[in-house]
């Protein structure tokens, strides 16, 4: 299992820039909705990493066998499992949580944009979260600077275009976190 997990993460995350300049090509429904597919699917494989290495009851739990019934099949569980676990930290819990809700306006909902009040709001609470990081964290954890787009808000305000980027770099900086704690953990297990 442990496998065939690693080679779909060396296929998929070559290179997080390369999924950031791919997923702002997209339409903002497409992009929302690929970027949390991406996340999604990288916590289930972290979570994977995680437990007993039997392959069939663990693809049965995480819901990595397509059965939308298993425990951890949804994107909400998968992040409440993996903060449980000590997988992921408060605040990148707290990310992920944004992410999806805003994969839900686009996906439930036809007529929204990064316009959006409902979407500017979750995008402010991102930008927030990263802004209270502390400059330690930075530099040990892989957070986005928030400086990045405090020009970009002061000189346009915090409109659908600041949106839009800051939902990109903050998915692309998740699933290089949720990729990078995956090869480690899977790289303990083989030495193990």
């Amino acid at each position: 299992m442990a496998r065939k997990i690693e080679n779909w993460i060396d296929k998929k995350m070559p290179d997080p820039r390369k999924v950031c300049e791919a997923l702002a090509a997209f339409s903002d429904r497409e992009m929302t909705i690929v970027a949390c597919a991406f996340l999604d699917a990288l916590l289930a494989d972290l979570i994977a990493s995680s437990l007993r290495d039997d392959q069939k009851e663990v693809e049965e739990f995480v819901g990595m066998s397509g059965d939308g019934r298993a425990p951890l099949g949804t994107l909400g569980s998968r992040i409440q499992a993996a903060y449980l676990l000590r997988l992921i930290d408060r605040p990148q819990r707290d990310v992920l949580r944004l992410l999806k809700d805003i994969r839900n306006l686009f996906s439930h909902h036809v007529s929204v944009s990064f316009g959006d009040e409902r979407v500017v709001g979750r995008a402010k609470k991102i930008y927030e979260i990263y802004r209270d990081t502390s400059p330690r964290q930075r530099r040990n954890r892989v957070y986005t600077s928030a400086e990045d787009f405090k020009a970009s808000i002061e000189q346009k305000g915090f409109g659908a275009e600041v949106c839009s980027g800051l939902y990109v770099g903050a998915a692309s900086l998740e699933m290089k976190r949720l990729h990078e704690s995956c090869r480690r953990r899977l790289a303990r297990r083989r030495n193990a």
